[in-house]
């Protein structure tokens, strides 16, 4: 039976949050919306509880700058804020913690899905998408395939219908919780609150009951991660000479592609978090 449960969130994915001045800008409707999912939370937590009280809950508030009011949070084993003093290495967690299985709570879908509700990759504003050995991956992808390298399996997603469906292309027998429907980038069509917890308490007790179905999601290494900015002259591709200098001493084996375009080069997914690229 699963003892250690690791809760990724997010904010552009919960019911009722559907513009990005929700998750952006400090003031009462970011408030609300961190109010959400923080209700959405306590929703996984009950069926969980419900369901075996013994299972370990690990939450990390993965929104960049919060999406969790944790005062408000049920009770579990940890909490992770978005940001502390020491970068958080998902896998050191992992494996410090005994982790067995990954869930994401308020996932979005990738940058550029269409009609996908706040969709982006990493950033809302200056990523146009990242590639993963040349396929269009997002943020949910490129961590299951972190957890997966760990031989974790991700058992669970709740988002809009979008985001959902990128999991099930990629992970066969993911339990999912569509909890909107997304009808254009800050448009969509939310299920009422008090449906939309009995979903999750009940869509969470199904992935645990089932992870021995579930597959963890797993890359073809070595891996090629290509990042795309939508502008051009980003500072990060600014200047070339700083992408051949790193190739010359194999520092991030980052490439210069072109004046928008970085690729990296690495042994595996887990090396690029160590490198901070994901």
């Amino acid at each position: 039976m699963l003892r250690n449960l690791f809760i990724l969130t997010d904010l552009e994915g919960v019911a009722g949050v559907t513009k990005f001045k929700q998750t952006r800008e400090k003031g009462i409707e970011n408030e609300k919306a961190k109010e959400l999912l923080t209700q959405e939370l306590n929703a996984v937590i009950d069926g969980i509880n419900d369901l075996d009280d013994n299972i370990q809950i690990h939450i990390w508030d993965g929104h960049g700058s919060g999406g969790i009011i944790p005062e408000k949070l049920k009770p579990i084993e940890t909490y992770i804020p978005h940001k502390s003093k020491k970068r958080f290495s998902m896998q050191d967690f992992f494996m410090e913690n005994h982790i067995e299985a990954l869930a994401f709570v308020g996932q979005h879908a990738m940058a550029g899905t269409p009609n996908a509700n706040l969709a982006h990759t990493m950033s809302s504003r200056t990523i146009e998408y990242y590639k993963l050995n040349e396929m269009e991956i997002g943020e949910f992808g490129l961590r299951a395939a972190l957890a997966g390298e760990l031989g974790v399996p991700t058992i669970f997603i709740s988002g809009d219908d979008k985001a959902c469906n990128e999991a099930e292309d990629l992970i066969p027998n993911i339990v999912s919780a569509v909890v909107k429907n997304g009808t254009g980038l800050e448009s969509a069509e939310s299920l009422p609150f008090n449906e939309v917890y009995a979903l999750l308490e009940k869509k969470i007790k199904i992935s645990i009951k089932n992870m021995s179905k579930i597959e963890p999601y797993t890359i073809n290494t070595p891996v090629t991660l290509e990042k795309r900015y939508r502008k051009e002259n980003t500072f990060s591709v600014r200047f070339k000479w700083f992408y051949q200098l790193l190739k010359i001493f194999n520092k991030k084996r980052a490439e210069y592609v072109d004046h928008r375009t970085i690729r990296w080069k690495a042994d595996s997914v887990r090396e690029l978090e160590n490198l901070k690229i994901i």
